[in-house]
């Protein structure tokens, strides 16, 4: 069930794609979050299949989202990149003894309450928060 490094690295590109608020290449993406460029383009790629993101190509191209950041939610970018976050493998219906398990039930309600709580929370919502984070940043350089 634990988020990995493409969960955490897609939700920060789009909320730094969001915050900006333009086309921007995967190379411009990357260099600001301080990531590898090949690995956001695997993201990038699930996010596309997803309809999260789009891309044009182009002198003026780069990668936009498809939809209003308002209308995309944590969960919808998690589950576009990550191959599972079922806290244990019986959940799917994979498990010899799910028939009489004794505790396939809590896992089943692990599983629904982390959706729960990412569906949430909106790409809108962070960027606010990482807006108003930066108004209350302050800096002591002389």
């Amino acid at each position: 069930m634990r988020i990995s490094k493409k969960g955490v690295y897609a939700i920060e590109a789009l909320v730094y794609l969001s915050y900006r608020d333009e086309k921007l290449s995967i190379t411009e993406i990357a260099k600001a979050r301080n990531c590898s460029a090949k690995f956001l383009e695997h993201i990038f790629s699930a996010l596309k299949k997803a309809d999260i993101l789009i891309s044009t190509r182009g002198k003026n191209g780069g990668y936009s989202l498809k939809k209003d950041a308002e209308d995309i939610t944590c969960k919808d970018i998690v589950i576009a990149v990550e191959d599972n976050l079922e806290p244990v493998a019986c959940i799917s219906g994979s498990c010899p003894q799910e028939s009489y398990c004794m505790t396939r039930q809590l896992w089943i309600n692990l599983q629904n309450e982390l959706y729960k709580s990412l569906s949430k929370v909106s790409l809108h919502s962070l960027v606010e928060a990482y807006k108003e984070a930066l108004v209350h940043e302050i800096d002591y350089q002389i």
